[in-house]
């Protein structure tokens, strides 16, 4: 049995249903996860169903930090390695400590690696020094596992080979949400009354940082609904920094009665919040694949969706299954809401079958696919000679560097 060691930050509920996918195909998966803890509660507060096996690094983000800043990430890394004794690595992608550490862990004991990513071109302003960088690290891996097209292409950029290029990296458990969501819509209206949601609605959910776009949201509903009066309220989970911001644009705009800030929700909740909505808006300005609309897709509803997102390419057809628009103009954004508004309950209904038949592909069982031909595909590269001394010291040097960009 081939012995895969797969390196997370975390394990969160995507996470969960990737590794238990992973696990089916490729039965000797350890999981190492190396922080144990995500940015916000909400992001692990769940049960694990997993099955496989699971290391744990550090108990704590405080405690991941500390060990990098002290140098003691590499001596973690190689223990749990030495102790697993893996075919073969995944890590996740460059921006992380650990995967600097994996990857010299690999060198010195001729293991292959898979490098997973869900970036692309465009996420991010590219830098000469830190392209050249990235592109270093892919060379020393064998394969890679990716989200979709557009990220396919930039993996391409970076040096790996097209046909070492596997897809379906971004899956959440399709089922969790489908399931329940049906659930919810035959218990209508006690939830509506337990949730205090609006009759009809239309949902937005995400952290409250810039690039999610909510204020320019807010403000492309308000002009939706002065051409649509007796559109859907718009309800908005989520909090954090940029509550203010959107706070001010739901006064500016004057829509207190129509916009609803309803804070997280649980795992097990968001079902019946996306079930009982009449759609769902995703305009972030950058998002390397958001995982919500795969939340949404799969309950079945209509999505709006920027361009910027990287499932827009991949999963979302314009106007056959949501609407794609422009995250940067007010406009593109309320005309898609108001073609939204305007759909009839039949329409509305086809175009959210359109939207779960199209995300059904993209589910676990994607990945897990992905991720056993990654490794196929890994395992059959040619052993690597050992690292040049410029090489060994930039993984050593990016294994003592706390990194919180992903782009």
């Amino acid at each position: 049995m081939t012995r895969i060691a797969i390196f997370t930050r975390q394990i969160g509920p995507y996470h969960d249903a990737r590794f238990r996918a992973a696990y089916a195909v490729c039965p000797g998966v350890t999981v190492v996860s190396t922080a144990s803890q995500g940015w916000f509660k909400e992001f692990t507060s769940f049960d694990r169903s997993g099955g496989y096996p699971v290391v744990t690094l550090f108990n704590s983000l405080t405690e991941y930090d500390a060990a990098i800043r002290a140098d003691q990430m590499r001596e973690a890394v190689f223990g749990a390695l030495d102790e697993i004794r893996p075919d073969c690595i995944a890590i996740g992608g460059w921006a992380a400590a650990e995967s600097a550490a994996a990857l010299l862990w690999a060198a010195e004991n001729g293991c292959p690696c898979i490098i997973t990513s869900e970036s692309q071109a465009f996420d991010a302003q590219r830098s000469r020094s830190s392209e050249w960088i990235k592109k270093q690290m892919v060379k020393l891996c064998d394969a890679a596992l990716v989200g979709g097209y557009t990220h396919k292409r930039y993996m391409q950029d970076l040096g790996m080979a097209e046909d070492l290029i596997s897809l379906g990296y971004n899956a959440v458990d399709n089922e969790h949400f489908k399931i329940s969501a049906a659930a919810a819509r035959e218990d209508a209206d006690r939830l509506r009354a337990e949730f205090d949601l609006p009759d009809h609605y239309i949902l937005a959910s995400g952290r409250f940082i810039e690039k999610k776009n909510f204020p320019r949201l807010v403000r492309a509903y308000a002009d939706a609904k002065t051409a649509v009066p007796d559109a859907p309220s718009l309800v908005i989970l989520g909090d954090g920094d940029e509550r203010a911001n959107i706070e001010a644009e739901i006064t500016a705009t004057g829509m207190q009665d129509s916009v609803k800030l309803a804070g997280f929700k649980t795992y097990e909740d968001l079902p019946t919040l996306y079930g009982l909505s009449e759609g769902f808006v995703h305009v972030s300005f950058v998002e390397q694949w958001g995982l919500v609309i795969n939340e949404a897709m799969s309950t079945g509803v209509p999505v709006v969706a920027s361009h910027a997102c990287g499932a827009a390419s991949t999963v979302i057809a314009d106007g056959e299954n949501g609407f794609l628009v422009d995250a940067t103009q007010t406009a593109s954004i309320a005309g898609a809401l108001q073609k939204l508004f305007r759909m009839t309950p039949a329409a509305r209904e086809t175009m959210g079958e359109n939207a779960a038949h199209a995300i059904a592909d993209w589910g676990p069982d994607r990945f897990g696919s992905g991720f056993a031909r990654a490794v196929s595909q890994a395992m059959k590269s040619p052993p690597r000679g050992r690292l040049w001394f410029w090489q060994k010291l930039m993984l050593q040097s990016f294994s003592k560097r706390i990194i919180r960009a992903v782009a």
